[in-house]
C-alpha cells in the first residue's frame, strides 16, 4: 500500500518534468576550469586527508544495523556498504553506505546514505562531478530513510535523483542521523545535518568504482529541509570538510530559522513537521525534556510520530493541532520556544547565525509557502549579502509545491554552471 503524498513530498515530484527538461542543456561544462577556490584549512581533528592511501577492505553488510559499539574512525570513514539495485532511472552502481559522522554536539555516530555511480558517461572534460544530495522531510520512523525507500521504489524523491543522473553527475544522498535500527534523528539541525551531507561525500571516495578523488568537484543541493541541509553543509564547509572541493549549493524552500518556522506551523494543516522538530531537538540536545514538557496526549501523539512517516496517519493527526493542545499546562509554542534550554537549540540552530558560505550559493523561496516562510528565507539571503555571500535569492509564485517545480529547472541549469566554473550572477544590491 502507498503511503500518501502530502505537499512537502509533492514539491520534489512536482520539480521532475523541469529537471528532466533540463537534462539535456549543456550545463555539465568544464569542472576543471572551476573559478571557485579551494577549500579553505581547519579540518577538525580526525577528519581525512585527501591524500591519504587507499584504506583497507570495508566489511560488508546491512547498513541499517549499525555495531554497538561502534569502531572508532574520523567523519566519513566507511563502517560497512552494502551493494543494492535501486529503483531509479540512470542508476549504475548503486552501494548503500554506513559511515562515520559527527551529531550536532560533536559526538561519533554512525550515518546511512546512499552513493550512486550514473550508466550515463560523462563526457565533460575533467573529472566527473558529484552532487550530494539533501532530501526533503522523510518522517522519523526508521523505515522512512531513503536509503531504503531508494531501492524499495518509495521514495518520492526518486525521479530528482535520477534528472542529476542523467547529466552524468555522480550522487550522494544522505538519509541523515537517526536511521540506523533504533536511532534518533535530529530532524532540521543544522550541524548534524551539514556532518550526515559533507560526511557522504567524504564516504563515497572509498566507494569501489566511484572515481572520486581530491579534485572531483562536488556541489550539495535540496529543498525544504534539504534545502536546510544543503545551505548548512556549504556553512560548515570549510572549517568542518576542507577536504571536500565544494563548488556551489541550490538550496530551496530553506527552513533558516525554525522559530519563525515553528509559529507559523502552530495549529496549521503542516503541524506534524513542527512537532517532528521539537522531537528532532529532543534527540539532538538531551537537556530538552520533551516527555516533561507534553501532557498525556502530547507523549502518545510523539511516541506514535516517532516511528511514522510523512503521510502516515500519525503524521495526519496532529494537523491543525497546537503546541498548547498537548503540553502540560498548555504551554504555547512562544513559552515552549523560550525555555531556556529549547532556545539555547533554536539558537544552535538557526542558519542566520552561521558562518556565511564560502561557495556560490542559488537559493530559491516561494512568496506565499505555506510550510516555510517567505520572510525568513528572505532575512536570511539580505544576512548573507551584508556578509559578502556570492549569493542569489530567485522568487517564485504560490506555495510550498510551487517553489520546487518553478525552482527544480533554474537550480539544476545553475549547478551545471557552477561545475563549469561560469559566472554565477548574484542578487545582492551593489
Amino acid at each position: 500500500m502507498s503511503r500518501p503524498r502530502p505537499a512537502l513530498l509533492v514539491a520534489a515530484l512536482a520539480a521532475v518534468a523541469l529537471f528532466l527538461a533540463g537534462c539535456g542543456a549543456d550545463g555539465a561544462g568544464d569542472p576543471s576550469a572551476s573559478s571557485s577556490a579551494a577549500p579553505s584549512s581547519g579540518a577538525p581533528s580526525g577528519a581525512p586527508s585527501s591524500d591519504s592511501p587507499a584504506p583497507d577492505p570495508v566489511p560488508t553488510g546491512d547498513v541499517h544495523a549499525a555495531p554497538n559499539p561502534l569502531p572508532p574512525g574520523a567523519p566519513g570513514d566507511l563502517v560497512r556498504t552494502q551493494p543494492v539495485t535501486a529503483q531509479l532511472l540512470g542508476a549504475g552502481s548503486t552501494t548503500l553506505v554506513l559511515h562515520h559522522s559527527r551529531s550536532a554536539t560533536g559526538a561519533d555516530e554512525a550515518v546511512t546514505g546512499t552513493v550512486i555511480v550514473p550508466t550515463a558517461p560523462w563526457t565533460g572534460p575533467g573529472p566527473r562531478p558529484w552532487v550530494a544530495y539533501a532530501p526533503g522531510s522523510q518522517g522519523l520512523g526508521e523505515q522512512c530513510a531513503p536509503s531504503r525507500r531508494l531501492v524499495d521504489g518509495t521514495e518520492a524523491e526518486a525521479l530528482s535523483v535520477s534528472a542529476l543522473l542523467a547529466r552524468g553527475w555522480g550522487v550522494a544522498v544522505t538519509d541523515y542521523d537517526g536511521y540506523t535500527e533504533g536511532g534518533k534523528p535530529s530532524y532540521v539541525v543544522g550541524p548534524a545535518m551539514a556532518h550526515a551531507l559533507l560526511d557522504v561525500s567524504r564516504a563515497a571516495r572509498a566507494v569501489p568504482g566511484s572515481g572520486i578523488t581530491a579534485s572531483t568537484p562536488w556541489a550539495v543541493a535540496g529543498y525544504s529541509q534539504g534545502g536546510a541541509a544543503a545551505a548548512w553543509a556549504a556553512s560548515a564547509q570549510p572549517q568542518y570538510a576542507p577536504d571536500v572541493h565544494l563548488v556551489g549549493a541550490a538550496a530551496g524552500g530553506v527552513p533558516a530559522d525554525l522559530t519563525a518556522v515553528g509559529r507559523a506551523l502552530d495549529g496549521k494543516p503542516g503541524a506534524g513537521l513542527l512537532f517532528s522538530a521539537l522531537i528532532g531537538l529532543g534527540n539532538a540536545y538531551l537537556d530538552i525534556d520533551l516527555d516533561g514538557l507534553l501532557d498525556d496526549a502530547g507523549r502518545a501523539g510523539a511516541a506514535r510520530l516517532s516511528q511514522s512517516c510523512l503521510g502516515d496517519a500519525a503524521f495526519n493527526a496532529v494537523g491543525g493541532v497546537h503546541v498548547a493542545d498537548v503540553t502540560s499546562g498548555h504551554q504555547s509554542f512562544a513559552a515552549v520556544a523560550a525555555r531556556p534550554e529549547v532556545a539555547r537549540a533554536l539558537a544552535a540552530t538557526n542558519l542566520m547565525t552561521a558562518p556565511p558560505p564560502k561557495v556560490p550559493i542559488l537559493q530559491f523561496h516561494a512568496t506565499s509557502d505555506e510550510l516555510v516562510p517567505f520572510a525568513q528565507a528572505s532575512a536570511l539571503h539580505r544576512s548573507w549579502c551584508a556578509k559578502g555571500v556570492d549569493t542569489r535569492l530567485d522568487t517564485e509564485p504560490g506555495g510550498h509545491s510551487a517553489g520546487a517545480l518553478r525552482g527544480g529547472a533554474t537550480a539544476i541549469t545553475w549547478l551545471g554552471d557552477a561545475f563549469a566554473g561560469r559566472p554565477l550572477a548574484g542578487s545582492c544590491n551593489p
